[in-house]
């Protein structure tokens, strides 16, 4: 009797769903695998020179560079500050000890996946108390084909690394309401904001929803209160970004990524077609399109709070669609800033996979045999999103801009690190977003690496990684401005054959020196931390030992209890 109630409580425990949530990882990407390719999605130029940029900074001691003195030709592009960089940290850490680019990609996506499924599950559980809910809602928000889609064909690692942490902003409120719990939702709003601006924004407008929703609950006082405190965590944390993201923007005129041609919503016939033909795209699932009609079908049932996740997701479809009047606001910043409208879809793909959840389970319990059918849900979404590897792996077999080895162990493997050089920077010569807009113009000078001098006359430089050049001049140069560009807001230091000389901006804010002889010479910019940036990453150290100290009393209190 005893070992039955053992057994029973262990497919019934924490500690088997997790198990079965690293199954489903692996399973979240075998197709693809087995395919042994690595697709180029459209953004992985850009994020794996980030990335190799951080790996190079850390292995030469120089942690967190606001500027990219390696990677993006070692132009000095203030990309690693403009851009939130902390989400990389964990496959930039994998990649030291991986040196196989395509088992490194696989093992991140694996394991993206599954720290993703562990959020939303415990994100839910936390709050509903119930297992075979946030179990199912897990499955149906991770293993989708938009996680697909954003992780694998577009490479987006910043809207796909948002969407882990989207359900700590959901639950984090509904605690934050419901119990004066503050430290989910701002946990989860800091890590947005540490890894994609737009997300964040979107996760902002979206939390403003759910106030307007519950504006009479979170007027009283201890409400309030613990919101507040949120609110200053989340500045804490998320300050080593934003301080110095706003002094460089503060201090600069940037050169932002282009904004499209027009700003349009998403066509309804286009939508349907990708989700009954569970296609690999923005939209969202067949599963929330389910989650969807039983919302509807079931509405009475909802709870207060379903409810108000069903009508704020079908707030964000309208927006999504051309029935909003996107035509009006393409003149406006929105276009620049927003650039795409499918971004929206990451809120009602969560709410109406919770939905979904939620709607499901209460049509389980009206079978006698209703595990089967909870195991055979589960099934069914794994298999869904295997046929979604499936068709990328059908459609892109042959692109010609994927790493394949098509025979035999994995045959692209980084060895040192001049391969990874090659490999990263010959992906792409550059990139002028974030550039400073006075520099624009000079674009193929700064990314073919030429020093430039009296009237348009040009030295090749090579680069030695970690702000280093190597040049050899004929004569003796009055002023010479280097492939280097140079930011207000930024401590720089310039040695000329390994002596301290004056650096400064010229009028394209390119690096310049005066009085460079004749000869064979060696250049070495190095940026120092700037009080502000210390101070900004002393605040977020803050924040997280105060994070960390309250889950740790809160901790101790339960096994109190």
């Amino acid at each position: 009797m005893n070992k039955k109630l053992d057994i029973h409580n262990f497919w019934r425990s924490n500690i088997f769903i997790i198990l079965v949530f690293a199954v489903a990882s692996v399973l979240s990407s075998i197709i693809m695998i087995h395919s042994k390719f690595v697709l180029v999605g459209s953004d992985m130029f850009f994020h794996w020179q980030r990335i190799y940029e951080l790996r190079d900074s850390i292995l030469n001691g120089n942690i967190f560079d606001m500027v990219a003195v390696n990677k993006f030709n070692q132009t000095g592009t203030a990309v690693m500050s403009l851009y939130p960089k902390f989400n990389l940290l964990p496959i930039t850490l994998l990649s030291l000890v991986v040196s196989n680019i395509i088992k490194l990609y696989y093992i991140d996506f694996i394991l993206r996946n599954f720290v993703s499924l562990l959020i939303a599950y415990f994100a839910s559980y936390c709050f509903n108390k119930n297992k075979k809910v946030s179990s199912l809602f897990a499955i149906s928000y991770v293993l989708s084909t938009m996680v697909l889609n954003s992780a694998v064909l577009n490479y987006d690692i910043g809207m796909s690394s948002a969407m882990i942490f989207l359900p700590l902003v959901l639950f984090g409120f509904f605690e934050l309401i419901c119990k004066n719990h503050w430290v989910e939702i701002s946990l989860g709003i800091s890590a947005i904001i540490m890894s994609h601006v737009l997300s964040a924004i979107i996760a902002i407008i979206f939390i403003i929803l759910l106030v307007v929703f519950n504006i009479k609950t979170i007027l009283k006082r201890n409400v309030l209160f613990a919101a507040t405190k949120a609110f200053i965590l989340t500045v804490l944390i998320s300050s080593a970004f934003w301080i110095p993201f706003l002094i460089l923007s503060v201090s600069n005129h940037i050169s932002m990524p282009p904004a499209p041609a027009t700003i349009s919503g998403v066509d309804f016939n286009s939508l349907i077609s990708d989700i009954f033909n569970n296609n690999v795209s923005t939209s969202i699932t067949i599963t929330a399109f389910i989650g969807l009609i039983l919302g509807i079908i079931n509405y009475s049932k909802l709870t207060l709070l379903s409810r108000q996740i069903f009508w704020i997701s079908i707030l964000f479809l309208v927006v999504c669609s051309d029935f909003f009047p996107w035509n009006i606001l393409s003149d406006t910043f929105i276009k620049a800033t927003l650039q795409f409208t499918f971004r929206f879809y990451i809120i009602p793909q969560m709410l109406l996979c919770y939905v979904f959840a939620e709607c499901s389970i209460k049509l389980c319990n009206n079978y006698k045999k209703n595990i089967i059918v909870f195991v055979g849900i589960i099934c069914g979404i794994i298999c869904i999103q295997m046929v979604g590897q499936k068709q990328i792996v059908a459609n892109n077999i042959n692109n010609q801009e994927l790493l394949k080895p098509y025979s035999g162990e994995y045959n692209i493997v980084i060895k040192s690190k001049k391969e990874i050089n090659n490999l990263v920077n010959g992906w792409r010569p550059g990139l002028i977003d974030y550039y400073p807009k006075n520099s624009v113009s000079k674009y193929d000078v700064i990314n073919n690496h030429f020093a430039t001098y009296g009237n348009h006359k040009n030295i090749r430089l090579g680069l030695l990684g970690n702000g280093k050049f190597i040049f050899t001049s004929k004569k003796s140069i009055k002023k010479l401005s280097l492939p280097f560009l140079s930011y207000n807001g930024i401590d720089y230091q310039v040695k000329l054959d390994g002596k301290t000389v004056k650096g400064y901006p010229n009028k394209n804010v390119l690096m310049t020196i005066n009085n460079v002889h004749k000869g064979k010479h060696r250049v070495q910019i190095i940026v120092h931390k700037t009080k502000a940036e210390i101070a900004s990453y002393i605040l977020s150290l803050i924040g997280l030992l105060i994070l960390l100290g309250v889950i740790l009393k809160n901790f101790l209190k339960k096994r109190k209890i």
